[in-house]
């Protein structure tokens, strides 16, 4: 039996090697496209290229191997190919390890260079001076500085090239105990709290309940030595020295959060399946002048699959209308449709034509 044993770790380990010399000669590659991208003047973000590979990873023949752990490898390998790049760093729109943080590191990998701003005003002026490639945002973030980021899609200085999908999911850590019942105090922001608000309820333990200004604050008090636990993104939870003592807390029955990966360079590519359109729109103050701006996409035998509404205050329009619809198979009707709803609205501004990466 041991002999056995020791056999198959050597072929183990034989394989390991191949697969160590493998993912170097895919990074020679990836680095020698990226030189022809940045030639062509191509971003290296490729969100199009990396739902393809994701979609053949899932559909690929069936083996040992499960499908959710290929993704996840062929995420981070995607992730480590395109940090080699120049353009690669991220601008987040929330707090440092916060939730959409958390949701930027699951779409960008491990290898990404992640920068958290709290201001929409500092993620465009660092794509601006090139200091960042791309921005990520949550749009149902509820954050206050959203609005400025839709006005900056309105002087087209922004587009849209990817959309993922998020599960706020978050767990219960702590660095003092590993016993749920030896804790005294949890900390947790206030936002989380109000997601979480059925499970604290549900605690059978007496334990003190501290409300905190950031997410960087619960991290500062989970302390050594000390019987507190914070409640921190599920993914963070993972990547610290700290004792998991629950995980996957979620807010009660809450849809996926769309969130958002913006360039200053639009999708140029060709149109595939699946691909969805959205744009940014204001219309006369009368009755039915938003159907009648959407009429040209229903028309086209188009989907609308989407619209939100979004209130300003003091500027020329009360109401911006974000609406997604699916893409045509041809960027010249794709062309025609905007043009035609562009003539009914008071204002109008193109977002994307971007895949959803799952």
């Amino acid at each position: 039996m041991a002999d056995n044993l020791q056999e198959k770790r050597k072929e183990i380990d034989e394989l390991d090697r191949s697969l160590v010399k493998l993912l170097h000669k895919r990074a020679d590659l990836a680095r020698e496209v990226g030189r022809i991208k940045q030639e062509d003047g191509y971003s290296a973000l490729a969100p199009v290229r990396e739902a393809e590979i994701l979609s053949a990873v899932s559909t690929s023949e069936s083996g040992s191997f499960p499908k959710a752990g290929l993704r996840a490898v062929f995420r981070e390998i995607i992730s480590s190919c395109r940090n080699m790049e120049k353009d690669g760093r991220v601008g987040i729109l929330g707090e440092k390890y916060g939730w959409v943080n958390d949701a930027a590191r699951r779409r960008f990998g491990a290898a990404a260079e992640l920068m958290a701003m709290g201001h929409a005003d500092e993620i465009i002026r660092a794509i601006a001076r090139h200091e960042i490639g791309y921005a990520f945002f949550a749009l149902n973030a509820g954050h206050p500085d959203l609005p400025l980021l839709l006005e900056e899609f309105i002087g087209r200085r922004l587009f849209i090239v990817a959309e993922t999908h998020y599960r706020r999911a978050f767990s219960l850590i702590s660095r003092g105990t590993a016993e749920q019942s030896q804790i005294e105090e949890i900390f947790v922001t206030a936002e989380v709290l109000s997601w979480l608000r059925r499970w604290a309820a549900s605690l059978s333990f007496p334990v003190r309940i501290s409300v905190c200004r950031s997410m960087e604050e619960v991290f500062d008090n989970i302390v050594e030595g000390r019987k507190v636990a914070g409640i921190v993104p599920m993914e963070f939870a993972k990547s610290i020295d700290a004792h998991i003592i629950q995980t996957g807390l979620t807010p009660v029955e809450e849809l996926p959060v769309r969130c958002f990966t913006v360039s200053a360079k639009r999708y140029a590519g060709p149109l595939e399946k699946d691909m969805i359109v959205s744009v940014l729109l204001s219309v006369p103050d009368l009755p039915g002048s938003l159907l009648a701006a959407l009429a040209p996409i229903r028309d086209a035998k188009l989907n609308v699959a989407a619209v939100e509404t979004f209130r300003f205050h003091g500027k020329a329009w009360d109401n911006l209308f974000w609406v997604d619809f699916s893409a045509p198979t041809d960027s010249s009707s794709l062309d025609a449709v905007l043009k035609a709803v562009e003539t009914k609205c008071r204002l109008f501004s193109f977002l994307g034509v971007y895949p959803v990466i799952e």
